[in-house]
């Protein structure tokens, strides 16, 4: 069955939203379960304004059509502010959308929405925030960031972004480039927005097959064949570390994580393993079949919250259970107990 359909489809002047785009997509091919195409805004203002306003050249991007529009399932635009809205080329597109209104061929879809301001109080929230009547009335499903990085915390440095969408200060002349922190939001809210695509999409996202297998068609990798184990005692490096002879397998990180876990449910009936996905594999695909084989009580998914997840594992622990709480990402790990 096809896979969900995500357009990143932006507006940029100067150039600093194009870069932003580029590391949304990045974020958004991180998930396999979706496929990403990326356009520009049609550009409403003659090339002569555009030399005057000394405005960067076009990349070589698609221009988004109107009538197009109906093949996603889900949208991430992204435009520079003005005066706190959208720009007039944006606003000028979402005008041509009526047929398709008047269709509801956009009803249940997603978007969500990323912008660049020349100053932190230029915008980075009403941007978002003014445009969401298009989406109303649409009958498109908004997806807000909210604060998955630690980067959204910072008070010492100058950061784009807010619960809206990832965002770029760049400056009011334009000379302030997007920032690594403000770029790895960026890539961050892709990879968040395809997972929530993927979700509300289940039967897109399904492999075909006769019983509807929930579990995302990616497998976790075979252990290497019978003729590749060896003993520690053919092993110089095992023997140096203390092993004890025996025999041993070659494994890939994602695989020693998955026995590791397998080990510790099978020799331990407190141990549970919670976290973002893990139910369905996980997004680093380190807790395949554990649902399956150990139930769904022990393997379980939790809501998107990091410090939650923290505190829960907190709890778990309080109460005599072994405690597996996976975080996706390390630095996430400082921002979850900081809310404890």
């Amino acid at each position: 069955m096809a896979k969900p359909k995500i357009f990143v489809i932006y507006y940029s002047t100067y150039g600093h939203v194009h870069t932003m785009a580029q590391s949304i997509m990045k974020g958004v091919m991180k998930n396999e379960n979706v496929d990403v195409e990326m356009y520009q805004f049609p550009e409403t203002l003659g090339d002569d304004v555009l030399e005057k306003l000394h405005a960067a050249p076009k990349p070589n991007v698609p221009i988004i059509d109107v009538e197009k529009l109906a093949e996603a399932d889900g949208f991430l635009f992204g435009f520079p502010t003005r005066f706190g809205a959208a720009p007039a080329q944006v606003k000028s597109f979402f005008d041509a959308t009526g047929q398709l209104w008047s269709k509801g061929a956009l009803l249940g879809k997603s978007a969500g929405l990323f912008f660049s301001t020349g100053s932190q109080h230029g915008g980075q929230e009403s941007t978002a925030y003014s445009f969401l009547p298009h989406l109303a009335h649409h009958g498109i499903i908004y997806v807000p960031l909210g604060f998955p990085s630690p980067y959204m915390y910072e008070n010492d440095a100058i950061v784009g972004g807010s619960a809206w969408g990832a965002g770029v200060i760049a400056g009011p002349d334009g000379s302030l480039q997007p920032s690594y922190k403000e770029l790895e939001i960026a890539e961050i809210q892709g990879e968040k927005f395809a997972g929530v695509v993927t979700k509300l999409n289940p039967d897109s996202e399904a492999p075909a097959s006769a019983d509807k297998n929930p579990e995302p068609a990616v497998a976790a990798a075979p252990v290497a064949p019978a003729t590749e184990q060896k003993t520690a005692a053919s092993e110089p490096e095992l023997q140096m570390l203390g092993v004890a002879d025996g025999e041993t397998r070659k494994m890939n990180m994602c695989q020693a994580v998955n026995d590791a876990l397998r080990i510790s449910l099978t020799s331990d009936d407190s141990a549970v393993v919670f976290g973002e996905d893990v139910a369905f594999g996980g997004v680093f695909r380190c807790s395949v079949g554990l649902a399956d084989e150990f139930g769904r009580e022990r393997i379980f998914n939790t809501p998107l919250s990091e410090q939650g997840i923290a505190g829960f594992a907190i709890g778990m622990a309080a109460m005599g259970h072994t405690a597996v709480a996976e975080i996706q990402f390390a630095d996430y790990i400082f921002p979850a107990f900081d809310q404890i």
